[in-house]
């Protein structure tokens, strides 16, 4: 256990795959397998499902990535830090 454990961080503390956030969240959510890794063949799988079929696996996916640049909300809104205004 304690090595799956350290295999996770692992891959966790490694470099995206993907540029785009929102790329590496639905490869992430479509092609990973039981232990939290992507499987490739079944990633490829899932993006070639006929019509019909991909409909009740992959249709209506949406992704929303928002990324705060922490020192520059804190500098547009100085209360937002604890300061007396």
């Amino acid at each position: 256990m304690q090595g799956l454990l350290m295999e996770r961080r692992a891959r966790v503390s490694s470099t995206f795959e993907d540029q785009n956030a929102a790329t590496h969240l639905i490869r992430h959510a479509v092609g990973n397998n039981e232990f939290g890794t992507v499987d490739h063949e079944r990633l490829s799988k899932m993006l070639s499902l006929p019509e019909e079929l991909a409909r009740m696996y992959r249709d209506d996916i949406t992704i929303i990535i928002v990324q705060f640049n922490s020192h520059v909300v804190g500098a547009q809104n100085p209360s937002a830090d604890g300061g007396a205004s």
